[in-house]
């Protein structure tokens, strides 16, 4: 997911609790990638799980990127990557690397944005 290229450019991409997945050290590749498949003038949209709801995990200690245990209906628990946000911080992160976004919590456990490219980037 992270080495790869789209085979082509879409007006709009769309990914849902995906972002809090992604290890910090692979932000930036992935930011490159989902830029590779806008077209100009492309816009992402995303949900993700907003900030407070870390309150809730059990995270595992001493991993290099953030991680919880995730319980699986067999009984099993898995470490998944977790890195939360605050809308602010993950604007800032974005426009670091040459996004415009808008990013808001809302009434609900939701995070929704959207980004575009900052032009000349």
């Amino acid at each position: 997911m992270f080495a790869g290229r789209p085979p082509r450019r879409f007006d709009t991409v769309f990914f849902a609790f995906w972002l809090t997945h992604v290890p910090p050290d692979r932000f930036a590749g992935f930011s490159s990638m989902v830029a590779a498949a806008l077209a100009p003038g492309g816009q992402v949209c995303f949900l993700d799980d907003r900030h407070q709801a870390h309150a809730s995990e059990r995270f595992v200690p001493d991993q290099a990127a953030p991680a919880v245990w995730r319980p699986l209906r067999d009984g099993s628990e898995h470490r998944v990557v977790k890195v939360y946000y605050r809308p602010d911080e993950l604007a800032a992160r974005l426009a670091g690397l040459g996004w415009s976004a808008e990013i808001r919590e809302t009434g609900t456990p939701l995070l929704v944005g959207t980004a575009c490219r900052t032009s000349g980037l």
